[in-house]
Parts: C-alpha cells; sequence; structure tokens
C-alpha cells in the first residue's frame, strides 16, 4: 500500500475510533441515567409536544410502577428507578426486536363539565444509536419499533378500544437526513395521519382515531445549535456536563436529587470516566474494530461472520471496512 493512502487509512481509522468512543460514552450514560423517572420526565416534556401542558412532577408520577412502592419523601419519590416493560418484542416467525427503554404511563383526565375522571394510558420507548446503518432507514426501523409496541398494548382477549398510543424517542449520535432544508433542524418527528388528499388544498390534520404513533429523532452533534432549548439544554448536560445536572434538574423540577437513588446514578457515571471505565470500555472497542480490519484483509470470512467473532455490528464492520477501501 502506498505511503499515501496507508497514512489516509490510519487518518480515517483514527477518526473513526473517535466517533466509537463519544458513541460508548454516550451509551453508557444513557444506559446510566434514562432510567430515572424525573430523568425520562424531562425528555418526554422537551421532546414531545403531547407532554408540554404536563409538569415535570405529573409526568414523572404517571410512570407506572410494576412493584410496590413506599416513598419516604417528593424527592425519593420523582428520583426513583423505572420498572421497565419487557424489551423484546415478536413471536415465532417475526423479527425480533430488542428496544432498550420500554416503560408504561398513565395520565388522570377529568372529563369537561364533569367529575368523572378518565384514565389514558401510554407506553414509551427510549433508544439510543450510536451509529448512521449504511443498509436502511432509522426512519424505517422507528416505525417499525413503534408498529410492534402498539401490536403489544392489546393482550389476546382484549378488545380494539383498550389500544393506547405509543412513542419511540431515539437519541441519534449522527446526522439523521441529509435533505436539504433540514441542516439547521436537530429534532424529527413522524406521525400516523389522515391521507392528505381527503383533507384539501394538502393540508395534514390530526386525526384522533389515527393518532397512535408518534416516532421522534433526536441528533446530538447539532445541540450546541440549539442551547436557547430547554431539551437542549438538557441533554447536553447529560452527555457533555454530567456534573451539571444535579443543579439544572433542582432548578427545573423543583426538587434536589441528594440522597436519592438518582444522585448514586450520577455518581457512578462520573466515577466511570474518572476511574476509566468508558475508556476501558473504548479500548476494547477499538482492539475488536482492528481485529475486523485485519480479518477483512484476510478476505476469508463474510461481515456477518467477522461480527460475530468480534462482537461487533454488521454496520459497524462495513464502516470499518470503508476505511480501507484505498
Amino acid at each position: 500500500m502506498p505511503k499515501d493512502s496507508l497514512e489516509s487509512t490510519v487518518g480515517k481509522l483514527d477518526e473513526l475510533q473517535d466517533s466509537y468512543a463519544d458513541a460508548v460514552k454516550k451509551d453508557q450514560e444513557f444506559k446510566s441515567l434514562f432510567k430515572y423517572k424525573s430523568v425520562a420526565a424531562m425528555l418526554l416534556k422537551y421532546a414531545v409536544p403531547d407532554f408540554e401542558k404536563y409538569s415535570l412532577q405529573e409526568i414523572a408520577d404517571s410512570i407506572l410502577d410494576i412493584r410496590p412502592r413506599n416513598p419516604k419523601s417528593d424527592a425519593e419519590r420523582l428520583h426513583s428507578e423505572i420498572d421497565l416493560l419487557n424489551e423484546e418484542s415478536g413471536d415465532s416467525g417475526e423479527k425480533l426486536i430488542r428496544m432498550d427503554k420500554v416503560f408504561a404511563m398513565q395520565f388522570e383526565v377529568k372529563l369537561p363539565d364533569s367529575e368523572q375522571i378518565e384514565y389514558i394510558n401510554v407506553t414509551v420507548d427510549f433508544e439510543m444509536q450510536g451509529a448512521k446503518s449504511q443498509d436502511y432507514k432509522l426512519v424505517t426501523r422507528g416505525i417499525y419499533y413503534a408498529s410492534s409496541m402498539l401490536r403489544d398494548t392489546l393482550k389476546h382477549a382484549d378488545k380494539y378500544k383498550n389500544i393506547h398510543k405509543v412513542y419511540s424517542i431515539w437519541l441519534c449520535n449522527f446526522e439523521l437526513l441529509d435533505e436539504s432544508g433540514q441542516s439547521g433542524r436537530y429534532v424529527h418527528s413522524y406521525n400516523v395521519f389522515r391521507n392528505y388528499r381527503e383533507n384539501g388544498q394538502y393540508v395534514y390534520e390530526k386525526d384522533t382515531d389515527a393518532d397512535l404513533i408518534e416516532v421522534i429523532f433526536i441528533e446530538l452533534k447539532k445541540l450546541s445549535e440549539h442551547m436557547q432549548d430547554d431539551l437542549a439544554q438538557f441533554l447536553d448536560t447529560v452527555f457533555n456536563d454530567i456534573g451539571g445536572l444535579s443543579k439544572l434538574m433542582e432548578g427545573k423540577i423543583g426538587v434536589a436529587i441528594g440522597g436519592t437513588i438518582l444522585e448514586k446514578g450520577v455518581s457512578e457515571v462520573i466515577d466511570m470516566s474518572k476511574y476509566g471505565e468508558i475508556k476501558e470500555a473504548q479500548g476494547e472497542r477499538k482492539k475488536a474494530v482492528e481485529t475486523a480490519i485485519n480479518l477483512i484483509k484476510l478476505g476469508l470470512l463474510t461481515i456477518k461472520q467477522i461480527a460475530q467473532s468480534t462482537g461487533l455490528s454488521e454496520e459497524d464492520v462495513l464502516e470499518a471496512k470503508k476505511t480501507i477501501k484505498e
């Protein structure tokens, strides 16, 4: 290999490793922090228009508990850990999917001109996506996840009236859309609407009977361009200034995290960075990528076989392959 090509390959590998390192860090923080009610409440309030009218306390309190709880304080209640639902979806013969964090919520709504209370159920899924696939559009995958969740809202003997809305929120560590006119936006929403041809003048209108799915993608790479937004401020603190999360949450939700399980979670994330657990994971990832590159050069195994042998995803192996094409 010519020297220039070798240097180019090394440079691309370094760039790839930096990207992987950032993705590993964000994935660790995502797994450690988005399992708490108050953290989930902030993401929902700032990212999902349907939740804007609720306070952070109302959103956190609407996350359903599966196991019995007996919180001793408001702080312990609001900053407690979420009881997650089964993250797997798909029966025999269907594609099995594994979602990151799935949980149930229930809101109390007083009917107009009545003292009667109605209960509204929703299911929520949080996903962290570190790399952009070259084989499929993430929007398509997000719709499939949400559709699978929607199917799971009904048990075998349930009536169709018990179907309820699902939300799938994806935090993407890359630029999601390449189309012109989208570069300035960092939040992208997809819903089910009545066909626009029926509404005249091609105006999209929400149809309550069809409004059962909402998939939201957030591009983390663009947060710095939108720091005037509560959502960008919140996510930037989580992923880039974890030490400031306690102060931010106390100011927004009005209840300090001191002495709660969330404070312990924040400390663990800080310790992971301080004592090298994230760096160790990054180092293991780097070794796996280097092994994948060597196996690709040998040309003896398929992409799928290399992924299985290194523990990487097929998308990661394909990304590594790009660095040695020259």
